[in-house]
């Protein structure tokens, strides 16, 4: 097998070690992690998008419903929640931070996803809310075993929201 060598800054160094399993991962487990991630978000885009149902965007809109799927579905594999065109401008701007209330505490997210060399702040840019999901997807397992419908409403536009599981 052939390696290269990689250069990276202690910053970027440091990020890895906060996304490694500790005990189990190397810096190329991680690397090769994060690289199938961001395939199968491509993957996912190419063939799961249309899945996602639209929901009309008005300027007083309160809340946003998202359905999402069943065990071992992309959602919950990548901790994130997609969001489409349609609810896109309910939530902040591109890689711009918020907090999403949940019933674990308050977790620090933003909207990601979008082409190379989109500016931060882009209120029509992203396809996912990402970043510090995991704890509340772990905690919800039981309740999304079947998949379920998710709705976040709108607590301080462009800051904060509550989220919350809808079950029958």
């Amino acid at each position: 097998m052939n390696s290269r060598t990689i250069r990276l800054t202690e910053d970027t160094y440091a990020l890895l070690k906060r996304l490694a399993e500790p005990l189990e991962d190397t810096p190329e487990t991680v690397i090769r992690r994060l690289a199938e991630m961001a395939l199968a978000a491509i993957e996912y885009d190419e063939t799961q998008a249309a899945d996602v149902q639209p929901h009309p965007v008005v300027e007083s809109q309160e809340y946003v419903n998202i359905t999402i799927g069943g065990p071992l579905k992309y959602e919950q594999k990548y901790a994130l929640i997609p969001i489409n065109r349609s609810n896109r401008r309910f939530f902040p701007g591109y890689k711009t931070p918020f907090i999403l209330e949940t019933v674990i505490g308050d977790i620090i997210t933003q909207v990601t996803s979008s082409d190379e060399g989109t500016p931060v702040g882009d209120p029509t840019s992203g396809k996912y809310i990402m970043g510090n999901l995991r704890p509340w997807y772990e905690n919800q397992a039981p309740e999304l075993q079947h998949g379920g419908t998710l709705r976040i409403a709108c607590v301080e536009p462009k800051t904060r929201y509550r989220l919350s599981l809808i079950t029958d």
